[in-house]
């Protein structure tokens, strides 16, 4: 009986073993899927940043898309261009960690993330006329997503702020939106596309929306404060916040 008991143990032990270290393998082949796909991002939200609208032409775009592919043909709104409109969503995610969190949560403890980046381009007449980079990651805990944009239309606003922004939280998450138009100045520009993606592959992950758009949820901050408008407490709350960049 005592052997018989100790084989079973035996048995348990080296299941348990072997659960933990196929758990542990995936994990680690999805942070580098991870550290990957978080590059490519990068470069993409790079080239993103330096279109222009209104000088950057179709053939700028064109390269883009080569690169990276991932089209989605989704459409989205491009107001402001005029005539015939060339429209480019171009995604990119982990699409198997992805499908992997998003069925089995319990992951996302050990360090699988669900999240995508997209890009949107629109040419009119041979020139940019819509310029937009969209991220959206869900936190390590919860189900709560974050989603934060920022968007250069055509024209400008000369009778209103030509770089602006708003916060919306939603019963499924927090959004933040920033907007600049031609009269914006190329330092409100790079605040509004400065994206931290580097939160994609640490232990904590993306859980706030001052952590993936540090510069521009500070001028929001300011923003709220002047026109007396609340400010959530988990946002201010967030100790990587706190120590987040303000220029």
């Amino acid at each position: 009986m005592k052997r018989l008991l100790i084989r079973y143990l035996r048995i348990a032990g080296w299941l348990v073993f072997t659960v933990v270290v196929f758990m542990v393998l995936i994990e680690f082949t999805f942070y580098l899927t991870d550290v990957f796909a978080q590059r490519k991002a990068e470069s993409l939200l790079q080239d993103v940043r330096n279109l222009r609208v209104g000088a950057s032409t179709e053939d700028d775009v064109q390269m883009i898309v080569k690169r990276y592919g991932h089209e989605t043909h989704q459409r989205f709104d491009f107001s402001g261009c005029e005539g015939t409109v060339e429209l480019h969503d171009i995604r990119l995610a982990n699409t198997p960690a992805n499908w992997f969190g998003l069925r089995y949560p319990f992951v996302r403890l050990g360090g699988v993330r669900f999240w995508q980046v997209d890009a949107f381009l629109a040419t009119a007449r041979d020139r940019v006329c819509h310029v937009g980079f969209r991220f959206q990651p869900l936190p390590r805990h919860g189900n709560e997503w974050l989603d934060v944009s920022a968007t250069w239309p055509s024209g400008s606003r000369p009778a209103q702020e030509n770089y602006g922004m708003s916060f919306l939280r939603i019963h499924d998450g927090r959004q933040l939106r920033v907007y600049v138009w031609n009269g914006a100045s190329e330092e409100e520009r790079r605040r509004a596309f400065e994206f931290n993606l580097s939160c994609i592959t640490t232990w904590s992950g993306c859980n706030a929306v001052c952590e993936v758009m540090p510069l521009a949820w500070h001028d929001y901050e300011k923003k709220a404060r002047a026109e007396n408008k609340p400010i959530p407490a988990d946002e201010t709350d967030n100790p990587q916040c706190n120590q987040s960049p303000r220029s």
